[in-house]
């Protein structure tokens, strides 16, 4: 069978994110293997960023400080079982505009 990945585009004033909704440890290309925040480098504030992935339940999975380590590493899915997780991002563009208002952005992402 053939991998298949789906971005989602959201287009801000100061630049573009894309953020898959589904990725799979065992696909066979390395980008489907991994959730990354996609972003032009230099784009996101480094110091006002952070993400957070819940379970179904509301409780952290993962948490990451680092928009470099999402950009570049990504979350893998851990030890958690297939499901629909819920990403809440919270940062800046370096242009100092919030990511969205409130500073925060929501989603889903698949885990397969």
């Amino acid at each position: 069978s053939r991998d298949s990945l789906t971005f989602r585009v959201t287009r801000f004033s100061s630049g573009i994110f894309y953020v898959p909704n589904v990725f799979s440890p065992a696909a066979a290309n390395d980008e489907n293997k991994v959730f990354k925040f996609y972003a032009e480098p230099g784009e996101v504030d480094e110091d006002s960023f952070t993400l957070r992935i819940f379970n179904v339940n509301g409780d952290l999975v993962f948490e990451s400080k680092s928009f470099e380590e999402m950009r570049t590493k990504g979350w893998d899915g851990g030890k958690y079982s297939s499901g629909v997780y819920t990403w809440v991002v919270q940062g800046k563009f370096i242009n100092e505009k919030d990511l969205k208002t409130g500073g925060k952005l929501t989603g889903s992402v698949t885990l397969l």
